[in-house]
């Protein structure tokens, strides 16, 4: 049996219980489990000192106007708690937020790869700083002295 691949964003429309997609998810996701593996594909995760769960989403055409770019926080059991951010170019919205870390002040550090910056944000989400001038960041990674790396495509 091959492992069924499955979008983060269906797992928010059952934790969100949302309005469209929500009962068709957990349905498809019921009915799937029961027959194959699953295997999770989130743009990217990142683990605060509580445990609690943050997924970046957004990984379509940025210049559909329905583009959702946002960081969903869950509890260490996968509770929806918040979300962070909105799509948009101000601080503290994205457009594709591809890679979030945590650096040792427990700031939250994101990759906004179509802004083609790095945005710092507290763990609740308040903007705190951005450095720009990247080109299209697809990944970070910070050592112990908070310099943070990253790649681009």
């Amino acid at each position: 049996m091959s492992p069924v691949l499955v979008d983060s964003n269906v797992l928010l429309d059952i934790v969100t219980d949302d309005p469209v997609w929500g009962a068709w998810s957990a349905e498809t996701l019921a009915r799937t489990a029961d027959r194959e593996p699953l295997v999770i594909n989130p743009v990217t995760i990142a683990l605060d000192e509580r445990g609690r769960i943050y997924v970046s989403e957004s990984h379509t055409d940025v210049t559909d106007p329905n583009l959702v770019a946002r960081i969903s926080v869950f509890d260490k059991n996968g509770k929806f708690l918040r979300t962070i951010g909105k799509t948009g170019m101000g601080p503290g919205e994205f457009r594709t937020p591809h890679a979030i870390e945590f650096d040792s002040k427990g700031r939250l550090i994101v990759a906004d790869r179509h802004n083609h910056r790095i945005q710092i944000l507290t763990k609740k989400g308040k903007f705190v700083r951005e450095y720009d001038s990247f080109g299209r960041i697809s990944g970070l990674a910070i050592d112990k002295n908070d310099v943070i790396y990253t790649t681009d495509s």
